[in-house]
């Protein structure tokens, strides 16, 4: 990423944007000296349901929207494999994220937040559970 800014191009990067809330705090100072855009890449965005619900969301056909996020025991390969606990997280970065992006998109900022990790089943860096529910500035 330093090399990018370094030669003044704007990065993209895949979720998780970095390890650590120290190493995201970092590569956003970073881009921010540099005067460049760092986005993480974010596809569910693009989807066209999505953007077909956000469209009736902007034309007044839905009402105020909600949604639960419940991921269920998740146990991908690429974070039981050996030497994965390098690139950190678990179920709420691998899939949740998109969800949880979307929501924010239909329904504004986070004003509260709830979740729960039960205990882990599997030994992963990273929870293999999630729920989350969120209230959001738009009143859902």
């Amino acid at each position: 990423m330093r090399l990018a800014l370094d030669a003044g191009k704007h990065v993209l990067v895949e979720k998780p944007i970095a390890r650590t809330l120290a190493e995201t705090d970092e590569m956003i100072a970073a881009a921010g000296a540099a005067g460049r855009v760092l986005m993480v890449g974010e596809q569910f965005h693009f989807m066209p349901a999505f953007r077909h619900v956000r469209t009736l969301i902007a034309r007044e056909r839905l009402g105020r929207c909600g949604s639960s996020f419940d991921r269920p025991r998740f146990r991908p390969a690429h974070r039981l494999a050996p030497g994965s606990r390098r690139v950190g997280g678990g179920a709420l970065i691998d899939g949740g994220i998109h969800y949880i992006h979307n929501l924010r998109w239909w329904g504004g900022p986070v004003r509260r937040l709830f979740a729960l990790r039960p205990p882990s089943t599997v030994d992963m860096d990273g929870e293999d559970a999630i729920t989350v529910l969120a209230e959001l500035a738009g009143g859902a």
